[in-house]
Formats: C-alpha cells, sequence, structure tokens
C-alpha cells in the first residue's frame, strides 16, 4: 500500500484498535502513567500562605442592595495587590532595591500575580465579609511574612482611606459650626442692641406684644382726637380774641359820665340836685309819653340831652378831670375780658405745642418701634435659623468625630486571632495529584496515539475497505486470520505475564501504601519521604 493510500482517520477505526490491541495498549499506558508521574514531580511547587480579614460594616455609610458588602470585596480584590509593593519594601527584599524600572515593573507584575483574594461567605444580607488572601512562594517563611505584612499595610491603608473622607466631613463640619457660632453671636449681640435702644422687653412673648401695640396705637389716637379738640378749641379762641380786639378797639376808653354817676355827686350840691330831679322827671316823660321816632320825641330827647350835659359841666369838671370824661366802664370790661381770653388762648396754645410733641414722638415712637419689632421679629428668625444650622453642624461635627474614633478604637477590619497567616508545611501549589492526574493522562494520551501512529505506518491491510481503496476492485470475500496453536498459546502466555506484572506492581504498590499508613518507620527513609510528599503529609 502506497503513501497515497493511508486509511482514512476515523473515530470507529481507533476503537476497533485499541480494541484489537488493547493487551499492547496496557504496558504502554502504564508506562505513560509513570512518566505523567514523574514529570509532575519535576513542575516547580509553591508553598501558599492565607490569611482571613473580617470586613465589617463601614460606619456612617448606608448598606447597598441587598449585598452590601459585594462592592468592598471587590474593592479588596483591586486593593490589596496594589500593598504588595510597599509591603515588600517594608520586608526590604533585594528585588525592592533594583534600579532597573523593567526588573522593578517584572517584580512587581509577578508579586501580584501570587496574590490570590477570595470571598469566603458571598451571601446575599449578610452581616459582615470574610476575605481570604492567599500568596504563594517557594519560600515557606518568606510567604507568611510577606502576607502577614500585606495585610497590615492594607488595613492601614484602608482604615487612611476610611478616614481621609470623614476627616474632611470632620474639617468642613467644624469650619461650619465656627462660622454659624460667630454669625450667632452677631445676632445676638444685634438683638440685644435693638432691645436696649427701642427698650423691648424680650420677655414678652408676640400675642401680648401685639396687644400692647393696639392698645399704645389706641392711646395715641385718643390723644390726636383731643389735640384735635384742642386745636377747635384754640381756633374758638383765636376768633373769639379777634372779636374782642375789635370791639375794643371801637369801644372808646373814656366816656362822659352817665347821670347815675352824677347822682351822689348832686346831693351836695342843691341847683344840681333840682336839675338832676328835672332830668328823671323828663326822661320818664320820653320814655313813656312819647313816641319814639316822632318831632316831639326827638325836642323832649334833645332838651333831656341838654339838661343832663348842664349837669355834668355843673359837677364833672370839678371832680373827674379836665376833659370831663370818665373812664369807659365797658371798655374796662371788655378789655379784662380780652386780656383773660388772651391768657386763655396762650395757654391753649402751649397746651397744643405740648400735645403735638407728645403726639408726635408718640406717633414717632410707635413707628420706630414696629420698624424695631420688625427688625427684632426677623434677627429672631436669623438667629432660629442661624442656631439651627449651627446645631446641625455640631451634630455633623459630632458625628464626624464618633465615626473618627470608632475607626481608631475598632476598625472595620480586622484579622481574628488564629488567622493570622502561618509557615505552610508543605508546597501545596499546584496540587501534585491534580498534576499527576494531568500528567498521567497525557502520558495515556500519547500511548494511544504512538500506538494509532504504528498501525497506521504499519503497509499491511487491515480491513475490506483497505483492500477496495487499494485495489480498486470489488472484494468478493474476506476470510479472518486463523491463528495456529502455538501463536494462541504465546499471545495467552503474553497476556499472564502482563497481567501478572501489572497486578504485581499494584500489590507492591497498596502493600507499601498499607505499610507506611501502618507503621511507617518500617519502610526505607527515601520511600517515606517520597510517599510523604506525594501524600501531603511533609
Amino acid at each position: 500500500m502506497s503513501q497515497v493510500d493511508l486509511p482514512q482517520v476515523s473515530l470507529q477505526r481507533y476503537v476497533d484498535l485499541v480494541k484489537r490491541r488493547r493487551w499492547q495498549l496496557l504496558p504502554i499506558s502504564l508506562l505513560g502513567l509513570l512518566v505523567g508521574g514523574l514529570v509532575a514531580l519535576l513542575i516547580p511547587r509553591f508553598y501558599v500562605a492565607e490569611t482571613l480579614l473580617v470586613h465589617q460594616a463601614i460606619p456612617g455609610e448606608e448598606q447597598r442592595g441587598e449585598d452590601p458588602f459585594r462592592y468592598i470585596v471587590d474593592s479588596a480584590r483591586l486593593s490589596i495587590p496594589l500593598s504588595a509593593r510597599k509591603a515588600a519594601e517594608q520586608l526590604k527584599w533585594e528585588e525592592t532595591l533594583v534600579a532597573d524600572p523593567h526588573q522593578r515593573t517584572q517584580f512587581d507584575k509577578d508579586l501580584v500575580s501570587r496574590i490570590f483574594v477570595q470571598d469566603s461567605n458571598p451571601e446575599q444580607k449578610r452581616q459582615f465579609a470574610h476575605i481570604r488572601v492567599f500568596f504563594r512562594d517557594r519560600d515557606g517563611k518568606r510567604a507568611a511574612s510577606f502576607l502577614n505584612t500585606l495585610v497590615a499595610v492594607w488595613i492601614k491603608s484602608r482604615v487612611e482611606d476610611l478616614r481621609k473622607p470623614v476627616e474632611e466631613r470632620r474639617r468642613q463640619a467644624k469650619t461650619e459650626f465656627d462660622n454659624w457660632t460667630r454669625t450667632v453671636d452677631t445676632l445676638r449681640e444685634n438683638k440685644r442692641t435693638i432691645e436696649q435702644r427701642h427698650q423691648i422687653d424680650p420677655t414678652i412673648d408676640l400675642p401680648a406684644r401685639r396687644q400692647a401695640s393696639v392698645a399704645r396705637q389706641l392711646v395715641a389716637r385718643e390723644q390726636a382726637q383731643a389735640l384735635e379738640q384742642l386745636e377747635g378749641s384754640l381756633q374758638a379762641l383765636e376768633r373769639l380774641v379777634a372779636e374782642l380786639t375789635d370791639r375794643l378797639a371801637a369801644l372808646p376808653a373814656r366816656v362822659p359820665p352817665a347821670v347815675e354817676q352824677l347822682a351822689e355827686q348832686a346831693k351836695g350840691n342843691p341847683l344840681a340836685a333840682v336839675l338832676l330831679l328835672q332830668i328823671e322827671a323828663k326822661r320818664q316823660e320820653v320814655e313813656s309819653t312819647w313816641v319814639p321816632g316822632t318831632k316831639e320825641h326827638k325836642r323832649h330827647k334833645a332838651t333831656l340831652e341838654l339838661w343832663e350835659k348842664r349837669l355834668r359841666d355843673m359837677l364833672a369838671p370839678t371832680e373827674l378831670g379836665g376833659d370831663g370824661l370818665v373812664p369807659n366802664p365797658a371798655h374796662e370790661a371788655l378789655a379784662a375780658e380780652l386780656a383773660k381770653k388772651t391768657r386763655e388762648r396762650d395757654v391753649a396754645r402751649k397746651q397744643i405745642e405740648a400735645r403735638k410733641l407728645a403726639v408726635e414722638t408718640e406717633r414717632q415712637r410707635i413707628e420706630d418701634l414696629a420698624v424695631a419689632w420688625q427688625a427684632y421679629e426677623t434677627k429672631i428668625e436669623e438667629l432660629a435659623d442661624a442656631e439651627a444650622a449651627r446645631k446641625t453642624a455640631r451634630t455633623e461635627l459630632d458625628r464626624a468625630e464618633e465615626l473618627l474614633n470608632k475607626l481608631d478604637s475598632k476598625p472595620p477590619v480586622t484579622v481574628p486571632d488564629g488567622a493570622a497567616a502561618t509557615v505552610p508545611p508543605r508546597p501545596t501549589d499546584p496540587s501534585i495529584w491534580l498534576v499527576s492526574l494531568i500528567g498521567c493522562v497525557l502520558g495515556l494520551g500519547a500511548a494511544i496515539g504512538l500506538i494509532l501512529l504504528l498501525d497506521v505506518l504499519q503497509g499491511t491491510f487491515k480491513t475490506v475497505e483497505d483492500v477496495e481503496r487499494a485495489l480498486s476492485v470489488p472484494v468478493l470475500g474476506g476470510m479472518s486470520h486463523l491463528e495456529t496453536e502455538e501463536e494462541r498459546r504465546d499471545l495467552q502466555r503474553v497476556r499472564k505475564r502482563n497481567s501478572l506484572v501489572v497486578l504485581a506492581l499494584l500489590m507492591l504498590g497498596g502493600a507499601v501504601l498499607l505499610i507506611y499508613l501502618v507503621n511507617p518507620s518500617a519502610l526505607p527513609s527515601f520511600v517515606r519521604d517520597v510517599l510523604s510528599f506525594l501524600l501531603g503529609r511533609a
């Protein structure tokens, strides 16, 4: 069969081939398993240090969603490896002192690649998060010391990161509290100034103040009405004084004496007494006999006036002065009344001026007091708002200080007692059983592939299809291979030998394993060390 006539590759062909050569496959597969196990032993293994972090809820932060710790764990997965460089520098590893930037970068990448962060309790509505941190290294002590240092560095960094926003909140709250305190002091001082300037009693409440203001306005209105009445009275007095002045100006100050005034003087003069009697008789005659306005009435009245003049001339020159006149009583009475009304007017003027000043003062006082009360109420409202704002700022300041105290006294992330990383007793990464299994599977696959390759390269016809494909002629019939008795005995002998070898190896391995488990000291030291290494009991 030429190279062009190689058999077609198919799964069924491989299965048939494995069935035919199963007794050849067994020793080759055992050889592959042995080679895979040896290769697994030669793979470099790492010591894996492990520690546990317990992250409580962050003080002052609201829980987010059903799993409030999910973002904390995600943040830890990103931030813990970032602290690897600082942890290595604290341990003063030689790799951190390399000056070459490329080597430093490669070292950082390798260091980060050997750090693993795992969420140990991914449950909803949990009260805390368990974060497991792993670090693998070829040296167990180095792995444990590095992991403990890494966790300590990250916890410190984590607490600092949590403190920064709280400290900023405290600083802002302190600044705001101080500003509002100064504002409150200023408003209180302004309030006291208004109280002193306008004599405001701060103990009077708003209803009482409004009632007192209404009463004061009523009193001011009554005073204004009284002032209007006084002004009306003054106007009347002004008119009366003007009228009296005009009347006094029109009235003579001295007049001839009346006949009645001369009656007493006439008693000492007989002629004057007779003339006085005649005048009285004539007056009665004029008043009772003659009709006023008639000629006779005028004639007799003129006679009466002539007799009265003669009587005055007879008596007046000696008693009344050279002008023959006497002070006019009506003028004197009118002057006295005018002086009285003038005094009343002046008093009224003074009272009105005083009342006007009092009313204007009271009006201005009421207006100023209304403005003062408005400003006072505004100050009270501003003071209440400022005190409320200061109280809010104080609450925020107390809360920030409380959060800082909590972060200092009880950090939200801790390493539980006994959970610190310890020196691993043996290397565990990668798992020797897993690597051995992979090596054995690869060895078994290589053995199967080798058998298949040898079968493919063998230039013989094995099936009817091979003959038809190679000769291009129909196959009329086939005949199975007839083994001779000798070939059958040889084949059985080979199969028994292979089976016995495999059984012996398995029994030997089981016996050694049983002795190791029962009494390890009965085995040679190198066998005991190998089994301890393989079984993870080093």
